[in-house]
């Protein structure tokens, strides 16, 4: 078993040692349900055989039983209902269980992939190190960094993606604001116009009073 954590040397086995290992991990408990329940039948078996039966041989049964390999040719009634609350609880209820577990633990494993393979790879120079005797004595802490080639294409990915976006935005931007300009620049000739136009109305205005008031002069000067 110690040479399979050796294969945490490749990137692709090594997620594979990390998976097994969880497995082996959360199917700890279901296991020991499996055997009392496998040890259980092969106990009723072994109390219904009514000749000199041997327990090591009806617990090979309960496990071939497991497994789905059976031969009921000689079984009595009451051995045939053992036999369906075996399949039914072990080869179908317990193996399906055990299904689930095991996809849940890929599941696990799947959403913490690439903080699992930094662990592996961490343990794994944490154990060459172990052999390093004349390291043994440096306590000073270091911190270990990893940059791979499929990283760094993404981080590329990811500025050129917000590079093109902050284009984008400066681009509308500069659309709205020479729009904005040109709606100020209209109005700003037309209050131009406007004032102009008042001027012209107030010279006409003061021209006009001014020849009519010539006009009243004259006029008084005839009188007199």
């Amino acid at each position: 078993m110690r040479g399979i954590t050796y294969f945490r040397i490749f990137k692709n086995t090594r997620y594979m040692v990390n998976l097994i290992t969880q497995v082996i991990k959360d199917i700890t408990s279901f296991l020991i349900l499996l055997f009392y329940s496998t040890l259980a039948f092969a106990f009723i078996f072994l109390v219904m055989d009514k000749e000199d039966p041997k327990l090591i041989d009806y617990i090979k049964i309960s496990y071939r039983l497991d497994l789905g390999d059976f031969d009921p040719t000689d079984f009595t009634s009451m051995q045939w209902v053992c036999l369906f609350l075996a399949t039914m609880i072990n080869m179908i209820i317990m193996l399906n269980l055990l299904i689930s577990i095991m996809g849940d633990t890929f599941g696990k494993v799947q959403e913490n992939a690439e903080i699992a393979d930094r662990k592996e790879l961490l343990g794994m120079i944490i154990e060459i190190e172990a052999l390093m005797f004349w390291k043994k004595k440096c306590t000073e802490r270091s911190y270990f960094q990893a940059l791979t080639a499929e990283e760094s294409e993404e981080i590329e990915k990811n500025m050129n993606t917000r590079v093109t976006v902050i284009k984008k935005n400066i681009k509308r931007y500069h659309l709205e604001t020479i729009k904005r300009l040109d709606i100020l620049e209209g109005m700003l000739t037309k209050m131009q116009t406007k004032s102009e136009g008042e001027k012209k109305e107030y010279k006409d205005e003061k021209h006009s009073n001014k020849e009519s008031g010539e006009e009243s002069g004259e006029e008084s000067g005839e009188e007199d």
